[in-house]
């Protein structure tokens, strides 16, 4: 019973884990920039500059 419930869910399985790497894969840069934007402790970022 088991086995055959695991066989209909590991399609979407399979579905979920591409999708949740696709997205991980698209925010990488998109964390990144926020970072770099709003590491007050950065002496790069944005939000140190307009703080001085």
């Amino acid at each position: 019973m088991a086995v055959g419930q695991y066989n209909d869910l590991r399609a979407a399985l399979a579905e979920e884990e591409d999708a949740r790497a696709e997205r991980n894969r698209a925010r990488h840069p998109v964390d990144l920039r926020w970072e770099a934007l709003a590491d007050p402790n950065s002496k790069g970022s944005w939000l140190h500059g307009h703080h001085a």
